[in-house]
């Protein structure tokens, strides 16, 4: 009579014995690609040598899991090209997933950087999918290259770190818009969060701003911030305010330092300097005058002023003691293969006479050199007989 409640009792255990090797097998055969694979939203910064560009948080990975237990990596971003990783193997340790494997990187054309290359993935995700860290590795690029994509939103003190190329307008107690060009300003991202501003001028010495504050409103990342300018040996405190769009395509910063050249400030404009800036100026040279009546009038010292009214067109005044002043609004300026031409433009002399001082109605356009060394105008005053006054360098 025991034998039943025997065997009864061998049958429970084997059937409890196969339901718990079930549930084991099917934690065994979990896949952790499956659980990791989704979309990823960040932003990257790249790093080679001394130098680091970051992009901002625009770029995305996805993560899609293969057949065989790996997954397929990808990055993709508008500003620097697609990293794909065929093959990753992921594994699974506590509340953290770690993926690791090699593919390739191809850059886009916007990047400034060219070809396919190599690379290796080392990265490490939360079980919540909310802190993520993917560095790729890049041997062949620049000596060594690594993009590092990682989640939030990117540091703007990262985002404007840089140099900036471009020129300079420098006021001052003494003189007014003396232009250079082919100048740089450097901006360095420090660990707190502000930045540090450098800017040399091969004349007027080197500006430092340290530690400079840095917000950021819309794609408008505003600095301020003090130091010091270094010149000819002497440190003047300085302020320092600029503005500049975090995509990096424009950037205008000002040095204000108002113990030296009693009040001096230098602003900096990044890209090519306008032609209208170039050709600003003063000059001086020779007038000679011909009208319907009379040729080969001359005087000499005759003073021509242009001043910048946009980034294409110019204000123009003349001064001649013999001629009269001639003043024009808004002349179209342009760079040719020689140098700059001034378009036909309408405006008013004033000739001053026995009988007064009367205003008529000219055009004048002109041509200057490259070096603007050279240069000859033409103003053409029809009610006075016709009168044509060639102004040119002496």
């Amino acid at each position: 009579m025991k034998t039943p409640k025997l065997l009864s009792l061998l049958m429970l255990a084997f059937a409890s014995a196969l339901a718990f090797t079930s549930c084991s097998g099917g934690d065994d055969d979990n896949n952790p690609a499956d659980d990791l694979a989704g979309s990823f939203s960040g932003w990257t910064e790249m790093t080679y040598g001394t130098k680091s560009t970051v992009f901002d948080a625009t770029d995305h990975v996805t993560i899609t899991s293969n057949a065989n237990g790996s997954a397929t990596v990808t990055l993709k971003s508008d500003n620097f090209g697609t990293i794909t990783i065929p093959s990753a193997s992921v594994t699974k340790s506590g509340s953290k997933y770690t993926v690791i494997g090699p593919g390739s990187v191809t850059f886009a054309s916007a990047s400034g950087l060219s070809g396919d290359h190599s690379c290796t993935l080392n990265g490490t995700v939360s079980t919540s999918k909310d802190d993520f860290t993917l560095t790729y590795t890049v041997p062949s690029l620049n000596g060594g290259t690594t993009l590092v994509f990682q989640d939030g939103t990117s540091p703007i003190e990262k985002v404007i770190a840089g140099s900036y190329d471009g020129w300079t307008i420098i006021n001052s107690g003494y003189f007014n818009d003396l232009y250079t060009d082919n100048e740089i300003v450097k901006v360095t991202a420090n660990d707190n969060g502000t930045v540090d501003v450098s800017y040399t001028h091969s004349t007027y010495g080197t500006c430092l701003i340290e530690g400079a504050n840095v917000s950021k409103s819309n794609d408008v990342a505003t600095i301020k911030g003090s130091g010091k300018i270094t010149m000819n040996g002497k440190e003047y405190a300085s302020t320092f305010t600029g503005t500049v769009k975090t995509d990096k395509s424009e950037a205008e910063m000002t040095f204000d330092i108002p113990t030296a050249m009693e009040g001096m400030d230098i602003t900096f404009y990044s890209g090519d300097t306008p032609v209208s800036v170039i050709v600003s100026g003063t000059y001086t040279g020779n007038s000679t005058e011909n009208t319907d009546i009379q040729t080969g009038l001359s005087n000499d010292n005759d003073v021509m002023t242009i001043t910048k009214v946009d980034d294409s067109h110019v204000a123009l005044t003349y001064t001649s003691e013999a001629f009269g002043t001639a003043t024009f609004e808004n002349i179209a300026v342009s760079t040719t293969e020689s140098g700059y031409e001034f378009a036909s433009s309408a405006g008013t002399i004033s000739i001053t006479g026995q009988s007064g001082t009367t205003t008529y109605d000219c055009t004048i356009s002109g041509t200057m050199g490259l070096s603007k060394g050279t240069w000859a105008f033409n103003i053409n005053v029809p009610k006075v007989s016709n009168a044509n006054i060639t102004f040119a360098n002496k």
